[in-house]
């Protein structure tokens, strides 16, 4: 089951990729990243978003690059 799971988790991902997505910050994240939600609560890992002055509680506009199955990865736009 857990492999027909992230088969879906990772096309819903996958079909985020190149679109823009506002994000409410929630939390730091890893080497200087921040993690947030967007409005379908989809996780979205925010690269650098520490060095651009983004905060839990801020809301961001970022274009999604990527994913890794189970969240998305963005850039603030």
């Amino acid at each position: 089951m857990t492999d027909v799971k992230m088969s879906v988790v990772g096309s819903a991902y996958d079909s985020m990729v190149g679109t823009e997505r506002d994000v409410l910050v929630v939390e730091d994240g890893t080497e200087e990243s921040v993690v947030g939600y967007d409005r379908a609560y989809r996780q979205v890992a925010i690269a650098g978003g520490e060095r651009a002055g983004l905060a839990p509680g801020d809301t961001v506009t970022c274009e999604v690059t990527g994913h890794n199955t189970v969240y998305a990865l963005g850039e603030p736009v």
